[in-house]
C-alpha cells in the first residue's frame, strides 16, 4: 500500500543512520535520526488515511485477468452496464488497496486469492453505499480448515470478527464458493454478516428473515451438509438468507416473492439474468 512505499526511505535512511551513529559518531546524527523516528511515527499514526487518498485518487485498471473472472464467475458483475462494471472494478480495487491481508503458515499469497475475499465485500459497499472497508480492512487466510479463539472446540472453514472487523477464510473453501451453487460461497455469507451488524437496513432483513428451515427449502443443501461443510451451523439465518437470494434468487423469487422484492430494494437484482440481456 501507499503508506508502505513512503515508510521504506524513511526507515532505510533511519537504519543508515543509526549505523553511522554507532561506528562514525558525529554530533548531528542523534538529531537526524529523531527526526527520521518522528517521521515514521506520523506516518503510521496516519496510515489509513493515506492509503484511503490515494485509493481514491489512483486512476485505477483492473487486470484483464480479474475482470475476465468477474465476467465469467460473478452474475452480478456480468448484469451491470458497462459504465457500472468500471464503477465495480474501482470499488473493487478500491478495497483491495485499503485492506491488509495475512497468510498463516505461508508467505505466497497471489492476488487472485486476495480478490476472492474483496468481492463481495465490494459489491456490498458498492450497492448498499455503506463503506465496508473503513471498518473490515484485514483479512486473515489459513490454507486449511482452523480454530480461534471465539470458536476454539470447532473447527470451521471461515468467520468474521465483528468487534475487530476481520475477515477468516480457509483458502481452499473460498476457492469452491465460486464454483456453483453446489458449495456455499463463505464470502457471501461472510460478507452478509458484516453488513447486517453495519448498516440500518440490516435490522429490515432481520425482521422479515423467514425460519431456518424455509431458507434451506430454497437451495441445494441442507442444515446437516451445510454444518459438516462449514464446521459448524452458520449461526446468522439473516446472512444465510442473503446468501441465497444472491445464489439462488430464482428460488426465492418463486417461494417468497414478497421477500424477494424487498431484497431487491436493497440489493439489487443484477445478479439474476434470466431473461435478462447481457451487455458484453
Amino acid at each position: 500500500m501507499f503508506s508502505r512505499i513512503i515508510l521504506f526511505p524513511i526507515i532505510i535512511a533511519a537504519a543508515v543512520v543509526l549505523y553511522l551513529m554507532i561506528f562514525y559518531y558525529r554530533d548531528y546524527y542523534p538529531p537526524i535520526f529523531i527526526v527520521l523516528v518522528l517521521l515514521t511515527t506520523s506516518v503510521l499514526m496516519v496510515e489509513q488515511k493515506i492509503n484511503e487518498w490515494w485509493a481514491g485518487k489512483r486512476k485505477m485498471s483492473a487486470d484483464p485477468s480479474l475482470r475476465n473472472f468477474l465476467y465469467t464467475y460473478i452474475p452480478y458483475y456480468k448484469g451491470l452496464t458497462p459504465q457500472q462494471r468500471k464503477d465495480y472494478e474501482h470499488e473493487l480495487e478500491k478495497y483491495m488497496l485499503k485492506a491488509d491481508f495475512f497468510a498463516k503458515l505461508s508467505d505466497d499469497l497471489p492476488d487472485d486469492i486476495k480478490a476472492l475475499a474483496c468481492i463481495y465485500p465490494a459489491i456490498f459497499s458498492y450497492q448498499t453505499g455503506i463503506n465496508l472497508s473503513k471498518k473490515y480492512k484485514t483479512v486473515v487466510f489459513y490454507p486449511h480448515p482452523f480454530l480461534t479463539p471465539d470458536f476454539s472446540e470447532e473447527v470451521h472453514v471461515s468467520e468474521t470478527n465483528l468487534e475487530d472487523g476481520v475477515f477468516i477464510y480457509a483458502i481452499e473453501h473460498l476457492h469452491m464458493g465460486y464454483r456453483g451453487s453446489h458449495f456455499f460461497n463463505v464470502a457471501i455469507y461472510e460478507t452478509a454478516c458484516a453488513w447486517l451488524n453495519e448498516h440500518l437496513e440490516g435490522r429490515i432483513v432481520k425482521e422479515k428473515c423467514p425460519d431456518r428451515e424455509e431458507i434451506f427449502k430454497l437451495g441445494t443443501y441442507g442444515d446437516d451438509e451445510l454444518s459438516r461443510y462449514f464446521g459448524m451451523p452458520p449461526a446468522n439465518d439473516a446472512a444465510l438468507l442473503i446468501h441465497h437470494f444472491f445464489v439462488f434468487p430464482e428460488n426465492l423469487k418463486k417461494a417468497m416473492p414478497e421477500l424477494y422484492e424487498s431484497l431487491v430494494d436493497i440489493f439489487g437484482d443484477y445478479h439474476v439474468l434470466t431473461n435478462k440481456p447481457i451487455i458484453y
